[in-house]
C-alpha cells in the first residue's frame, strides 16, 4: 500500500504539470496576437467601414502612406498641422490622432513615449497619438476587425 500512494502522488503532480504546461499553448492557438494594418491604406479602408463618421486626411496629400491625421470632425489642414505630438500639446489633440507606421530604423525613446501616457497606442509599427478616446475607438475597430478575420 505505501507503494501505491506515492505512485498515486507522482502520477496526479505529473498529470497537474502537463496540464498547467498545455494551457499557454491552447490559448495562443485560440487568440491569435494581434496584427494590426500593414498599411495606413488598409487602416483607412477599415475605419472608413467601421467609423464612417471619421474623417481622415493624409499627412502629406496624396501620399496617405507617410501619415494620417484621423478626426472625428472636418478639420482645416493648416489646423491639423499646428499640432504638436508632445506631453504638453497632448490636450489640443481633441478628436484627432495621428497615426504611422514606423520605419524599422526609427526609434522614438523609451522616455519619449511614456511621457505621452494614454495619448499614444502602439501596435507592431503602427504607432498612433492623440485623443485617448479617439485612440480608443481606432484600437477597437482593429481588435473586432481581427476576430472577424
Amino acid at each position: 500500500m505505501l507503494t501505491r500512494k506515492p505512485l498515486l502522488l507522482w502520477s496526479v503532480v505529473s498529470l497537474l504539470g502537463l496540464s498547467a504546461a498545455a494551457v499557454p499553448s491552447i490559448y495562443r492557438s485560440l487568440c491569435p496576437p494581434l496584427v494590426p494594418p500593414r498599411t495606413l491604406t488598409e487602416l483607412t479602408e477599415l475605419l472608413s467601414q467601421t467609423e464612417p463618421g471619421l474623417s481622415v486626411v493624409p499627412v502629406t496629400p496624396n501620399c496617405p502612406e507617410s501619415g494620417v491625421r484621423v478626426c472625428e470632425r472636418q478639420l482645416p489642414r493648416e489646423q491639423l498641422m499646428r499640432l504638436l505630438r508632445t506631453a504638453e500639446h497632448a490636450p489640443r489633440w481633441q478628436g484627432v490622432v495621428l497615426c504611422q507606421i514606423l520605419p524599422d530604423h526609427w526609434y522614438v525613446p523609451e522616455e519619449e513615449v511614456e511621457s505621452w501616457g494614454d495619448h499614444i497606442v502602439q501596435m507592431g509599427p503602427l504607432q498612433c497619438y492623440g485623443d485617448p478616446a479617439l485612440l480608443q475607438r481606432i484600437h477597437k475597430a482593429i481588435l473586432n476587425h481581427q476576430v472577424e478575420k
